[in-house]
């Protein structure tokens, strides 16, 4: 009978704290978001001495890396969806040197502004779930599990601005390597890619974010040959630090509610 009583108040705890759990995210569906790591920019100047590099994969690393910086803003559609806003500015650059182009001698520095909306499907949000059902208690008593993990895939569409400066240390005989211009500094971005999130407590996470960006333009470097065949790119691996806003029952931020009760 003791037995019989135990399980049964066993699994009222756990359907209660599934429940907790389902209700939780509603509560702290906005996300604001900061970030900083690297940007990797493939073009027609500079890249690896092979042609086969795997989509620009090979040229990926810190010593050809630029900077990104990036501030955002998350709302959960769903317990596994969200919509994520960010704006993105970069410096990327590269250089002829010890690439397939070397004889160019060409070298470019560009910053790029890229605004942006992404849809993220989550393949595994258990970093919701704060109050985990297989790890209640310890020997001091009941406990928070805040190291949860969330991962999830993205893409999206945004616009992007582009500043190119292109130096070279001898002007190219090759007419087919004359820089250009008049071309607008404004092209639509393909944002894509894979994060991952960690809930540190209640409402502080880290994440990490690798995504590639497919441009629709061949200028984000200053230079368009009549040997290019496909559009510029980039990537960017940024880490996060991510804040959660909690509402009210009305789905209100508080912060927003105290902002009104101030005269704002």
């Amino acid at each position: 009978m003791k037995r019989q009583c135990l399980i049964f108040l066993s699994a009222i705890i756990l359907v209660s704290l599934d429940g907790y759990s389902q209700v939780l995210w509603k509560r702290l569906r906005y996300e604001v978001i900061g970030g900083a790591g690297m940007s990797n920019f493939f073009g027609d100047i500079g890249g690896s001495a092979d042609k086969n590099n795997l989509w620009g994969l090979k040229d990926i690393g810190v010593s050809n890396a630029g900077t990104a910086f990036f501030v955002g803003a998350r709302y959960k559609l769903k317990q596994n969806m969200a919509l994520k806003l960010n704006i993105f500015y970069a410096r990327v650059g590269g250089n002829d040197k010890n690439s397939r182009n070397a004889e160019r001698g060409f070298s470019f520095k560009t910053s790029i502004i890229e605004p942006s909306l992404q849809y993220e499907y989550y393949i595994k949000c258990d970093e919701l779930r704060y109050l985990s059902p297989t790890h209640l208690y310890n020997r001091r008593g009941m406990i928070n599990n805040y190291a949860q993990i969330g991962i999830y895939l993205f893409a999206g569409v945004g616009g992007v601005l582009y500043y190119p400066k292109v130096f070279y240390s001898v002007r190219p005989a090759n007419p087919a390597y004359e820089t250009v211009s008049g071309y607008s500094k404004f092209t639509v971005g393909v944002p894509f890619g894979i994060g991952i999130k960690k809930a540190m407590d209640k409402y502080w996470s880290i994440g990490f974010e690798f995504g590639r960006r497919i441009v629709f333009s061949d200028y984000l470097d200053g230079l368009s040959t009549s040997f290019s065949k496909h559009y510029d790119l980039y990537y960017f691996g940024v880490f996060h630090l991510i804040y959660k806003l909690e509402t009210d029952r009305k789905g209100v931020p508080y912060i927003f509610r105290r902002y009104k009760y101030l005269g704002g």
